[in-house]
């Protein structure tokens, strides 16, 4: 089993929904505040091991630079994890 690629969407700066896909060794290079520590903050968000980490908080959640906090009643953020199964098709 392999993860495969992740997909965000409203979760910290990620507004628009983004894929990260892994193929053998990954790394995340980009400029600051391109993603790279919010897409493994994504993660974290699905396999850390302490509970506390793993809970959504309000800082999560994308807020578009035009809307303030105040003015916003719901929103919402998706976090999905692609996993594959290699041995399953022969595949190694």
């Amino acid at each position: 089993m392999r993860l495969a690629k992740i997909i965000i969407e409203g979760f910290r700066s990620f507004g628009e929904r983004q894929t990260v896909e892994f193929d053998g060794l990954t790394t995340f290079i980009g400029e600051n505040s391109s993603g790279k520590t919010a897409a493994l903050a994504a993660l974290g968000k699905i396999f850390a091991q302490r509970q506390a980490d793993r809970q959504l908080m309000r800082s999560d959640f994308h807020l578009p630079k035009d809307m303030k906090p105040e003015d916003v009643d719901e929103l919402e953020l998706t976090v999905e994890a692609i996993f594959e199964f290699d041995e399953l098709w022969g595949k190694s």
